[in-house]
């Protein structure tokens, strides 16, 4: 909790060490796999979200944007008289050499990617403003390239980092260093069910798309009714037909949608 509480005090938030800290502390897998496959500019602030959660503010507190509480933590230090001295004693080992291959491997190429996304930014940079037809395919080919190695960096980093907190190898680290080093093509991404999206959700998104779905709802049985999108001085009913079949199928899909948020809203709850 310490490490939480002081990434949220920094001024600099390191995007990859906050969902690191958020996997270590949820056990919403799905939530964290989100953050995985997301970056700073898109998610930090979800994160930051989720992370005061881990510290266990109320919701309406981070809703309103108050500041984190005051928080004592008891530091320990490593001490001398906990190792072991007794003669004979097998030597302590380098912590290097305890660390396996694959995670070794993982340092490696990670670093030889970031340096890869370094390489993009200059060759991007380079290139100017000039939106000339060649420059344009040249900019447009370098941001495809750059932007598949990112998440994939991002990944490997992260799967790195978890080893040491559980000292268990992440199965699918493996893969993602076979694919960083060209051994295996990238997987086309799977499309989430709608059950798997709300479960990676946040708490606060699951109450904006409540909202949401409340407002969808209405306007689409006004349309059936009134035959637009607000209640008007009489009722107007849609005729039968492809439109009105399909207006009652997302009112349908929204329903189920609803029924699915309720059910995950009641299973988090403490």
């Amino acid at each position: 909790m310490k490490e939480v509480y002081q990434w949220l005090q920094s001024d600099q938030k390191d995007y990859n060490k906050g969902v690191e800290l958020l996997a270590a502390h949820c056990t919403n897998k799905f939530l964290v796999n989100t953050f995985l496959k997301s970056s700073a500019q898109f998610s930090l602030s979800k994160l930051i979200v989720e992370l005061k959660k881990v510290l266990g503010m109320p919701i309406a507190d981070i809703a309103m944007n108050k500041p984190l509480p005051v928080m004592n933590f008891v530091f320990e230090t490593d001490s001398i008289i906990n190792q072991d001295i007794t003669p004979g004693a097998p030597p302590v080992l380098d912590p290097v050499d305890e660390i396996p291959v694959v995670i070794k491997d993982a340092k490696n190429i990670y670093s030889q990617l970031r340096l890869k996304i370094q390489d993009f930014n200059e060759a991007l940079f380079n290139l100017g403003t000039s939106n000339t037809e060649d420059v344009v395919l040249q900019r447009g080919k370098l941001i495809n390239e750059k932007n598949q190695i990112i998440p994939l960096s991002e990944k490997i980093y992260l799967l790195k980092e978890e080893y040491f907190l559980t000292k268990v190898i992440p199965a699918d680290l493996e893969g993602l260093l076979k694919i960083a080093t060209g051994e295996k093509e990238i997987e086309p991404p799977k499309d989430l069910t709608i059950d798997e999206e709300i479960k990676a959700m946040t708490d606060l998104d699951l109450h904006k798309r409540k909202s949401n779905i409340v407002t969808q709802t209405n306007r689409y049985r006004n349309q059936l009714e009134y035959q637009q999108d607000r209640k008007g001085d009489a009722p107007n009913p849609m005729p039968a037909g492809p439109k009105r079949e399909k207006k009652e199928k997302q009112i349908e899909a929204l329903k189920t949608e609803m029924n699915l948020i309720i059910a995950e809203i009641e299973r988090r709850k403490p």
